[in-house]
């Protein structure tokens, strides 16, 4: 039901003017009015949050962020929503915060004497795909002054207690792949 329905049932019959052109056009064209404001008003919600815009909503937070377009449809958006967290002053939770946008768990230690902060990934192991996305944020949001480190947490042989040199080779791994790879799914 448009708005000119709506309207028609809520104005009493002796003030509709049913048969005058001129108020019928006036309404008509309102309630046209009203119908395309709430359609924009729609569309526009579409590109009010990166975490729930479509792709031509993150192509707009993407250019007022001044950030590159590139990668599939999640990178971006956590790239998006990594600069929205980062701005503002640079504390723990924010550097926490940006890790945590790319999907990883992370532990910040800041190190103010030496000017320095690192973080700590703690998942997932090894070095994660987004890494290069993930310092090109921390290298735009922290203090011109400031270094960091990212640490990476990766399996030690403590961890493969308990799992045969047979079901290893079984798995199929590698060397490499022992040291990102949670024991508990072999």
């Amino acid at each position: 039901m448009g708005y000119r329905d709506l309207w028609r049932q809520l104005i009493p019959t002796g003030h509709w003017a049913e048969d005058d052109p001129v108020l019928n056009a006036f309404y008509a064209a309102l309630a046209q009015q009203a119908d395309n404001l709430i359609a924009a008003i729609h569309a526009g919600a579409t590109y009010l949050s990166p975490a729930s815009c479509d792709a031509d909503g993150l192509a707009r937070w993407e250019t007022l962020l001044g950030l590159g377009s590139d990668g599939d449809l999640a990178t971006r958006r956590a790239r998006v929503q990594a600069r929205l967290v980062g701005y503002g002053t640079i504390r723990k939770p924010v550097l926490e915060a940006i890790a945590t946008a790319f999907g990883a768990s992370a532990l910040v230690e800041e190190l103010p004497a030496q000017y320095k902060f690192v973080v700590h990934l703690t998942s997932p192991l090894g070095v994660p795909p987004y890494d290069a996305e993930m310092r090109a944020v921390y290298d735009e949001v922290k203090r011109a002054t400031w270094q960091y480190d990212i640490t990476y947490t990766f399996n030690t042989w403590g961890a493969w207690k308990g799992h045969t040199w047979g079901q290893l080779t079984a798995a199929g791994l590698t060397w490499g792949q022992l040291k990102t790879v949670n024991p508990a799914t072999i």
